[in-house]
């Protein structure tokens, strides 16, 4: 992919979900020799913290076996499909965004992951289906906006992928993500000087950005060539 230009490289922002629900009181100690077992708090924050470390087999391991606790909590399903997600396993972490959904039918974060992993899969159109609902759950929700902009922009509606980027950015303007991907699209159109802006924009937060750097010089050798 390091190639002469690279815009169409799209950013998803995939959503984890932090914090526990309350399940009562924690498992009292045995008073058999044998470990008492761990209630689910304690492997759902594990597999966040293996998460964020990037261990992501440790982090379904862990996921793993808070579920086998309590399989009705939709939380350790979207988490445990985004580590499916990044290791590229999309049809498992479809499977669990979808599970995730059945028990909680308004989860606008498994909306936003599934439409990612649908995306994974290269299919946009069930993609933008997830990201409208998780746009219509949830208005003000910056990353759909942000992700359905990067499927628009993968099937070439240029113009919808910059409504969506722009909205993304007046809901978190200092989402660099979505200024990247709207350099991208800027430059699909061959509008230049706009995707140089832009991916100024994302160096002023990121100086060393590389896919930044990259593609505003050949934007600007694009233009450069125009004059």
């Amino acid at each position: 992919m390091k190639k002469f230009f690279i815009p169409t490289v799209c950013i998803f922002a995939c959503l984890v979900a932090s914090g526990c629900a309350s399940f009562g009181k924690k498992a009292q100690k045995s008073s058999s020799p044998a470990a008492a077992p761990k209630p689910v708090e304690f492997y759902y924050e594990q597999g966040n913290t293996f998460y964020d470390q990037g261990a992501y087999s440790e982090a379904l391991e862990s996921y793993n076996e808070a579920i086998v606790i309590n399989p009705n909590y939709a939380e350790l399903y979207n988490n445990r499909g985004v580590a499916y997600d990044e290791t590229e396993n999309y049809d498992q972490a479809i499977a669990d965004y979808s599970r995730a959904i059945q028990l909680k039918a308004d989860y606008a974060q498994a909306y936003n992951n599934r439409g990612n992993a649908y995306a994974g899969l290269g299919n946009y159109d069930l993609a933008i289906a997830d990201y409208n609902r998780a746009i219509t759950i949830s208005p003000n929700n910056a990353f759909a906006y942000n992700n359905r902009g990067a499927s628009y922009l993968k099937i070439g509606e240029f113009d919808r992928a910059i409504a969506d980027y722009t909205r993304a950015l007046a809901l978190n303007p200092d989402y660099t993500s979505a200024y990247f991907n709207r350099g991208a699209a800027y430059k699909l159109q061959g509008n230049y000087q706009k995707a140089m802006d832009d991916w100024d924009t994302v160096l002023s937060h990121n100086p060393s950005h590389e896919r930044a750097l990259e593609n505003r010089e050949a934007a600007r050798t694009l233009l450069q060539g125009r004059r």
